[in-house]
């Protein structure tokens, strides 16, 4: 199974979100280029001066988890407004693109569906 989809965003004891899973350490010293992304797992936050995002990131031939938190937007469309089979491209890399999940425990009924989002490399 994809590590992404286990992830669960309503973890708040361990709030995986902001630390790595870091089980290859070769792997983690190596180079990290956006052409070799994998996955996203993403969920967004709010603060007082605005939005903010914790991306969890994948990369291929790589079992590493990578966590950061990032402040401006990087995909052509908005987090909130990506839809399940949507295909998305990252702003500065076009080519780079991505399939669009829900999170398999957000909920539909309080709308976290639309506050975190799975995207798959195509």
């Amino acid at each position: 199974m994809k590590p992404w989809v286990l992830l669960n965003p309503n973890d708040f004891e361990s709030m995986w979100w902001r630390k790595p899973d870091i089980v290859d350490i070769e792997k983690y010293q190596s180079d990290k280029y956006p052409k070799n992304i994998l996955a996203y797992k993403i969920i967004q936050d709010a603060n007082i001066g605005g939005h903010y995002w914790y991306f969890s990131t994948w990369f291929f031939n790589d079992p590493n988890r990578y966590n950061s938190t990032i402040f401006s937007w990087l995909f052509n469309k908005e987090l909130t407004d990506m839809k399940e089979g949507d295909v998305v491209h990252l702003t500065d890399y076009p080519d780079i693109k991505f399939t669009v999940y829900y999170c398999k425990f957000a909920s539909q009924s309080q709308y976290q569906v639309n506050f975190c989002k799975i995207l798959e490399r195509i």
